[in-house]
């Protein structure tokens, strides 16, 4: 995330300043407010009332006024052709149909739009933790109690173990998910390597050479960007 955050702040701000932008699945606003800030035209969709009940709070103490909806990203209708950047940051793996959002989004995506999807590495050495560790956190849920609160909050534990729709996926599966929806892929990367709680105690430049040397294969995320297809 700190790659993605950091290319954001250096990048976007001279690309989004006056553009309308969707923020889809945003959660707390951990981006919509970077977002605000860069002098966008915010939408924030999430189908959690209490995030986006948060975030109308925290916007209007600061003065902003963007456009909130709670609701799911499958069902909820938004005009055609209405934004110049959507961006989608780890959700689109947690939803139940992800086709079906990825065609939303080709709808409300201008023809000259950007579409940026952050999506969980299927071959991430996390993951093949989390496939051990969750069955049996589900079968015997009160050994969750033993994990310290402070180690939940680092690795995300609510995410990572406990979300009914966790599904990540491989590289070529996003390729094929984002080409059947009608989208056209200008960019895709594997990044992120990461060994679940070791990687918050590496120092900083083993983590880069194990990003490095192993990233483009088993990093914990995929970075696409993308644009509605161009009919010809």
């Amino acid at each position: 995330m700190s790659n993605f955050g950091i290319l954001q702040k250096l990048d976007l701000p001279k690309q989004i300043r006056g553009k309308k932008v969707l923020d889809a699945g945003c959660g707390s606003g951990f981006f919509l407010f970077d977002y605000l800030f860069y002098g966008a035209d915010v939408t924030g969709i999430d189908q959690s009332e209490n995030s986006i009940e948060f975030v109308r709070q925290q916007a209007n103490a600061l003065g902003f006024r963007p456009t909130l909806i709670a609701c799911d990203l499958e069902t909820v209708s938004l005009p055609d052709n209405s934004f110049d950047y959507i961006f989608c940051t780890y959700v689109l793996h947690h939803t139940p149909n992800p086709r079906i959002v990825l065609e939303q989004f080709r709808r409300w995506c201008k023809k000259d739009g950007t579409i940026k999807l952050i999506i969980s590495h299927k071959y991430a050495p996390d993951v093949f933790i989390q496939r051990i560790i969750t069955p049996i956190f589900r079968t015997v849920p009160q050994l969750s109690k033993i994990v310290p609160a402070c180690i939940k909050k680092r690795i995300h534990w609510e995410d990572r173990y406990e979300h009914p729709y966790w599904r990540q996926m491989s590289k070529q599966q996003v390729i094929d998910l984002c080409m059947s929806s009608g989208l056209e892929i200008r960019s895709i990367q594997v990044y992120g390597f990461s060994i679940f709680l070791l990687s918050y105690f590496m120092p900083p430049i083993v983590g880069k050479a194990l990003n490095a040397l192993l990233g483009n294969h088993f990093g914990r995320a995929i970075g696409v960007e993308a644009a509605p297809q161009k009919i010809t």
